[in-house]
């Protein structure tokens, strides 16, 4: 084998430094490392720094869950609707019962221990619910009751076989219509009719006595300043000797 000489070794020796600059200036300036790509792309590079904490980080193990139970085919039955319940109105019939109060409110029997007020219905007297009272003054303001007044004079008689005729003249303390009366005689007499212009006039005697007769007529009234007339006639001679008047029954 040939022993290099001086000058070869040298020359190789050359190449070699040559070589090494080479590769150094390719690993260190940006543009050689470009062209032989040997630099990562951008977003792989971010990727790779930013991730290795996470590969460093040991995974978890998976955690077993249990495995969730179907849910029911069956449809939800909707709650049935409760009927409202009605309230029921107690109607009580006649005065004062202790049933139509408010059992809540005052006066009631069921409500606060208290008893129904007492009620007092007094028409045309005086009511008392409680107490005494002593000495009453009763103060009587309606009108007095209706008094009639008569008299009765001699008057000649026009009717043939009637000799003897007497007026009857009839007051009255305050208006009174229609007119009902009643008058006796001590003998029997044949006839009696009002004197004037008089409407439902009815005329008759009690009982077939002809000794007592009545009189009802609708008008005119009878007041203190007019007073009625009747004309009694008769056969026979005859003396009045009462005027009533006649008490009716209202329906």
């Amino acid at each position: 084998m040939e022993k290099w000489s001086r000058g070869d070794k040298l020359t190789v020796g050359g190449i070699l430094l040559a070589a090494i600059a080479t590769i150094a200036a390719v690993l260190v300036v940006p543009e050689f490392r470009h062209f032989f790509h040997l630099d990562k792309p951008q977003t792989a590079q971010a990727e790779t720094e930013s991730t290795p904490t996470q590969a460093a980080t040991p995974s978890s193990p998976p955690v077993q869950t249990e495995p969730s139970k179907p849910e029911s085919s069956k449809p939800t039955s909707k709650p049935k609707n409760k009927k409202p319940a009605q309230k029921t109105t107690t109607h009580v019939i006649g005065d004062n019962n202790v049933a139509g109060n408010n059992v809540s409110g005052d006066k009631n029997v069921t409500g606060n221990s208290n008893q129904t007020a007492p009620t007092a219905i007094a028409p045309n007297g005086i009511a008392i619910t409680g107490g005494t009272v002593t000495n009453p003054t009763v103060n009587n303001f309606g009108p007095p009751p209706l008094q009639l007044t008569w008299s009765v004079s001699d008057t000649p008689s026009q009717a043939s076989g009637l000799r003897f005729a007497k007026a009857v003249t009839v007051n009255s303390s305050a208006y009174y219509s229609p007119v009902y009366i009643a008058i006796f005689f001590d003998a029997e007499v044949d006839e009696v009719s009002p004197t004037g212009i008089s409407m439902g006039v009815v005329i008759g005697y009690v009982n077939n006595d002809k000794k007592s007769w009545w009189l009802r007529l609708s008008s005119p009234p009878v007041t203190p300043d007019s007073p009625l007339t009747v004309m009694v006639k008769s056969s026979k001679p005859f003396n009045v000797l009462e005027v009533r008047k006649v008490e009716t029954k209202q329906p």
